[in-house]
């Protein structure tokens, strides 16, 4: 029983459980019983997972998920998830991950978040669910669940979880709900141990322009990066090549875009947006290899001026002279359309 339900509601729960079961295949019967299960489900949230009823809801996202006129049986399916697993609900201590079926949802609200992105309710409510079960994760005593963060993290990175995040604040940059959640699964995605699940945050074809930005902030302020400033981090942004980069990037722009929107009226936006800007920036300052010039192979360290390709941003040179040599018998000239393509693919 869900600690703070009477019996009542309980009876409710397994009656509509039981119903939403035997309607799985009849849409015109179902919407009913999930929206009676939803008035309850913050208070049966014990009784839910303990009764596999997730599983029952998870059966209706996998039946209805690229269905766009079922989006009311998809909300409804949603938010009782959505209730028994927030944490003002009645979720027992040491809840295990494992009883939130998460590998086999994420399957699921992956594809309802790119098939009904235009439902900004069920967006609302589908990426807040995401959010949720990355923070259960992020709260969970390790000894008390079984399996293995940093692999969940691969998984959900595999599936699509951080481009479809990033799509959903994008189209509704204006709503402080849905970017919230995805500026959260952005911060749980970054702060993996795993450099290659970092990078679906932001990927390879940054990594110039912020290290040239961060390079040219320590040599006009004559003082290293701090990945705690405010100050810094404002400053750094202003910087016209990294500004553009990063609003050309699919994941980063949409970050920006709604960090600076809500910065100032949304806290959690503003922390969590800042943690994702600031490791993005770390790693990259972390990890920074000594780029060489594309014509000449000249070794560029830090300090070192450099001009970077302007289209594909993905090769840099010493000097204006090695940059027109590359470009008309070095081979960028055919090279420079392929790399452009690959940044969109990392920024898709």
């Amino acid at each position: 029983m869900g600690r703070g339900a009477t019996n009542a509601q309980i009876a409710l729960a397994k009656r509509m459980l039981k119903r939403v079961e035997e309607n799985l295949d009849d849409a015109d019967h179902l919407e009913a019983p999930l929206n009676s299960l939803l008035r309850v489900s913050r208070s049966t949230g014990d009784y839910l997972r303990d009764s596999n009823g997730l599983q029952t809801l998870i059966a209706v996202l996998e039946r209805y998920k690229n269905d766009t006129t079922k989006r009311g049986i998809l909300r409804a399916a949603v938010s009782v998830h959505d209730n028994s697993l927030a944490p003002d609900s009645t979720m027992s201590p040491g809840l295990s991950v494992r009883d939130m079926c998460t590998d086999r949802i994420i399957e699921h609200l992956v594809p309802i978040l790119t098939c009904h992105l235009q439902d900004q309710d069920l967006t609302r409510l589908t990426v807040g669910l995401l959010s949720i079960i990355a923070c259960t994760w992020v709260s969970a005593d390790p000894h008390e669940y079984d399996g293995d963060m940093e692999g969940f993290k691969t998984y959900c990175v595999e599936h699509g979880i951080v481009s479809a995040a990033a799509a959903a604040m994008q189209r509704y940059v204006q709503d402080a709900k849905i970017c919230e959640s995805a500026v959260f699964i952005f911060l749980w995605i970054e702060s993996s141990h795993h450099e290659d699940v970092q990078k679906a945050v932001a990927g390879e074809t940054l990594n110039i322009a912020i290290e040239a930005a961060v390079s040219d902030f320590e040599e006009s302020n004559g003082t290293k990066f701090s990945n705690r400033s405010l100050d810094h981090l404002q400053e750094l942004l202003s910087y016209p090549e990294l500004r553009s980069a990063m609003e050309k990037d699919s994941i980063m722009g949409a970050l920006l875009r709604a960090y600076e929107l809500h910065k100032e009226s949304n806290p959690r936006i503003a922390q969590n947006g800042r943690e994702v800007l600031l490791g993005v920036i770390e790693r990259q300052k972390r990890h920074a290899k000594l780029f060489e010039c594309m014509q000449c192979k000249e070794r560029l360290s830090s300090g070192k001026k450099r001009l970077v390709c302007g289209a594909c941003r993905a090769v840099v040179y010493c000097s204006k002279d090695c940059q027109r040599k590359h470009w008309k018998t070095g081979g960028h000239k055919a090279e420079c359309k392929r790399l452009q393509k690959r940044g969109e693919q990392e920024s898709a």
